[in-house]
Formats: C-alpha cells, structure tokens, sequence
C-alpha cells in the first residue's frame, strides 16, 4: 500500500475488495463516499487500481503459456471410484435386519406353543 495515511486492517481489505469488484452496490457506494470525503482514501484507491493493472498485465502473459506435461497430469481431475452407489449396502443391512427379526420372532412362537399349560 502507500504511506498516505495508516489504515485500519479492516479498511485496507475493504478497499482491497472495491478494487478487485468484491463488493455490493450498498458497498461500493459507502467507498466512494469515504473516497470523495477523504482524499488519502482516494490516493490509496488510486494505488492500488495501479498496483491491479500492472499485476494484471504481467501475469496476463502467464495465463497464455501452455501448461508444461510434467505439471499437467496434477492438472487433471482425479479418477472417480467405479461404484459409488451406497444401495447394495442398504439392501445388505435391511436383509439383515428382516432376518433377525423373522428368527426372534419364530423363536417366540415356537416357545409360546410348546409352554405346557398350568392348572
């Protein structure tokens, strides 16, 4: 930044914001407000549009060269699993279940039938 005035953190990354477009209208209008009403705000302003046209045109140069093999394969997206689906476990899990409940309950009918009966 520039030594025009010691800035705030908070008003530093506020201005940060209003130059790379981060911010709502509501937003934008109270920074040019704060710009219009106090000239440090607006030199800082102004440095740093300046600072983001010249880190825009450097690394605009960047963005045309063609990604070198060795770094391409990180590049690319990674392998997705064959079966992703959850389903064939479910069913597992509900056979299961219908099971144990089929064998308790024979288990309790066979012991109710065979209970002598009491006088």
């Amino acid at each position: 930044m520039s030594d025009h005035a010691p800035f705030s953190e908070d008003l530093k990354i506020i201005l940060g914001a209003y130059v790379d477009g981060a911010l709502t209208a509501d937003e934008c209008q109270t920074v040019d407000e704060m710009a219009a009403n106090d000239p440090s705000i607006a030199a800082e302003l102004e440095s740093l549009f300046l600072l983001n046209i010249d880190l825009n045109s450097a690394m605009d140069s960047l963005l045309d060269m063609p990604i070198p093999p060795e770094t391409a394969q990180f590049a690319a997206p990674a392998p997705t699993p064959a079966n992703t689906n959850a389903a064939p476990l479910r069913a597992l899990a509900a056979s299961l279940v219908i099971g144990a409940a089929l064998g308790a309950a024979g288990m309790w009918f066979s012991q109710s039938a065979s209970a002598p009966a009491s006088k």
